[in-house]
């Protein structure tokens, strides 16, 4: 890694498994592009005739280590929303008639969404260090990544992403703010 500075935690395994799957098509929403102007901006000389978009359904470590092939080192930008490692598994508590009921997610959303993670920390790290591993290598030299992150994560995210990508890298951190309605009703 580039940095110099690794988080470690229980289990860290540094080398990330890589497959190279078939995508299989379910179904073809848009025909090829063909080079046009868009907004006064050519497409770049490169840009294949016959390009189509993507929506990809599966683990994104797979997809991401499929995709290395056609799209290694040629992203321009990533965006990525990953979990925040909070623990909720998503069941909501709802009233019918007098009666409260808990939903409990179907196993596909157990998979799906879930934000809780076996070994704790740990588990969620080596998650997020695969996928980001993969990201940079799907990156452009002049790429960009964007990571949401929440406070549960975030002191994580920074740390792992200096170790992958460089901490010279790092550009800015973009925070959102929350408006407190009360605090601004009190300072009325």
């Amino acid at each position: 890694m580039t940095s110099g500075v690794t988080l470690e935690w229980e289990g860290k395994e540094p080398e990330v498994e890589r497959l190279n799957l078939p995508f299989q098509v379910i179904e073809s929403i848009n025909a090829p592009r063909v080079k046009q102007q868009r907004l006064g901006n050519k497409y770049p000389d490169n840009y294949p005739d016959d390009w189509n978009n993507y929506l990809v359904w599966g683990d994104n470590k797979y997809v991401m280590s499929s995709l290395m092939p056609q799209l290694g080192g040629e992203i321009n930008t990533i965006y990525i929303d990953p979990p925040f490692a909070t623990g909720d598994d998503f069941s909501a508590k709802i009233q019918v008639g007098g009666e409260e009921f808990t939903k409990t997610p179907t196993a596909i959303e157990k998979h799906i969404y879930r934000d809780t993670w076996g070994d704790g920390y740990s588990s969620y790290l080596q998650m997020m260090y695969e996928r980001l591993i993969l990201m940079k290598d799907l990156l452009a030299d002049d790429g960009s990544i964007f990571v949401h992150s929440s406070w549960h994560t975030g002191h994580f995210m920074k740390l792992l992403l200096d170790e992958i990508f460089g901490r010279q890298n790092f550009q800015n951190e973009i925070v959102w703010h929350y408006y407190n309605k009360l605090q601004g009703a009190l300072s009325s």
